[in-house]
């Protein structure tokens, strides 16, 4: 039984809710339209946490809106009530994935949504046709501020080396490899040198070529510097652009194969980029209690092992 002197009894629990959203938001805007609340009531709401706390929580400077301190230290116990919270008014509702609309949203690479996000989302439509999943393209801010992303989300595909210190699981294994129009006077090299790489004229996936990346890094050590003559965010259309000029590229095997097997671009070896690419799903640790979260990792793990048997085919294996 609660004290009716103690702070919780005087404190609308409803504001437990509007202080996630605001936190992990880190705009009212955003949160309000999270919440599908007016911008007026979400400020109000920010007002009342405010005079409780006696802290701004939210502070602006310039266009963006960042934490306090204190802010910072509630964020993963806020979350944490909310989800205890959550369990607590469902505790008597048995979740049916088959029934249910709940959303999943998941940050990734469009190469891990062509691959692992197609097997999902097969398995998801056929046993639980009215749930939803939301594909969201990551970045670098995203991933260097991996605490406050994986909050806001279910998960992200991530490969090993980018981040460490939450809950994942290993999904599927690939490899870097590089990708060049057919005609390219590297294809017809029986190995690619270090000096000849540099020499080339490389597109990029925004940082994938950088010190700090798994193939930027990898090229590194072999002495190769690559000279990014062009930037695209998609590795899904690196093939494309690739295909008909002098360019090369880094991408993943397993789709740089298929865009092979079309004869838009021929896969190069290189021992440069010879490390396997280990691709997991990582997660917050606020989601591991989660029974519709563990649902999702079930499925997850049945779209690894289809993705799998398809990695398989022989157009996939090394040649």
């Amino acid at each position: 039984m609660t004290d009716a002197s103690s702070p919780l009894a005087r404190v609308d629990l409803n504001l437990l809710v509007a202080l996630d959203a605001l936190l992990t938001e880190r705009s009212v805007t955003r949160a309000a339209a999270q919440l599908r609340l007016s911008q007026p009531a979400l400020s109000a709401s920010l007002a009342r946490l405010r005079e409780h706390f006696d802290d701004e929580l939210l502070i602006r400077r310039g266009s963006t809106s960042h934490l306090t301190p204190l802010a910072a230290e509630l964020m993963d116990h806020v979350s944490t009530a909310v989800r205890a919270a959550r369990r607590v008014f469902e505790a008597n509702v048995d979740w049916d994935p088959r029934n249910s609309q709940r959303e999943f949203t998941l940050y990734g690479s469009d190469h891990a949504f062509t691959q692992i996000g197609a097997e999902l989302s097969r398995i998801v439509s056929a046993q639980a046709p009215r749930v939803r999943l939301r594909f969201m393209l990551h970045d670098h801010e995203t991933v260097r501020d991996a605490m406050h992303s994986l909050r806001a989300v279910d998960a992200m595909f991530l490969p090993y080396g980018y981040i460490d210190g939450f809950p994942h699981r290993e999904l599927w294994r690939d490899r870097w490899v590089i990708i060049a129009d057919p005609q390219h006077p590297l294809v017809k090299e029986d190995e690619v040198t270090a000096d000849a790489l540099s020499e080339a004229a490389w597109v990029a996936t925004l940082d994938g070529l950088a010190d700090w990346t798994v193939p930027g890094g990898q090229l590194r050590t072999f002495g190769v510097t690559p000279r990014v003559a062009m930037v695209v965010e998609s590795f899904s259309a690196l093939p494309y652009i690739v295909s008909g000029t002098d360019r090369i590229a880094v991408m993943q095997r397993g789709v740089a194969m298929e865009a092979q097997a079309q004869g838009t671009v021929s896969v190069l070896a290189a021992p440069q980029l010879d490390a396997e690419l280990v691709n997991a799903v990582w997660w917050h640790q606020v989601h591991e209690a989660d029974p519709e979260h563990q649902w999702l990792r079930i499925q997850l793990r049945k779209a690894a092992q289809a993705l799998g048997a398809r990695l398989g085919d022989a157009r996939y294996r090394r040649s």
